[in-house]
């Protein structure tokens, strides 16, 4: 894996991994932030997703396979961009509504 790629996937596992923390132990703090208001659960709930893919990141950073690598790189893509549309229309809605 070439330094590039390895910094952003450090990059990506403080991310995952601060955001993880702060959606388990204080939902509010994002949450009174979001479009879609306060919701503890839920916002647990993304701080367990964060969790459970922190393993693939690590396995791929530490381990370089290139299949592998290919595989994290296209559900990470497939995941940002179901995430980044879904919180487009979100925003889009509520200036819409405003």
């Amino acid at each position: 894996m070439n330094k590039f790629l390895r910094v952003i996937f450090i990059l990506l596992i403080l991310a995952m991994l601060s955001a993880a923390i702060i959606q388990i132990f204080q939902p509010q703090l994002l949450g009174a932030e979001s479009i879609y208001g306060l919701a503890p659960y839920w916002q647990r709930e993304i701080g367990f997703w964060n969790l459970a893919i922190l393993p693939l990141l690590l396995a791929a950073n530490m381990k370089y396979d290139w299949f592998y690598l290919r595989m994290t790189l296209l559900a990470l893509i497939l995941g940002g961009l179901g995430f980044g549309t879904n919180h487009l229309l979100g925003l889009s809605g509520k200036s819409q509504s405003s």
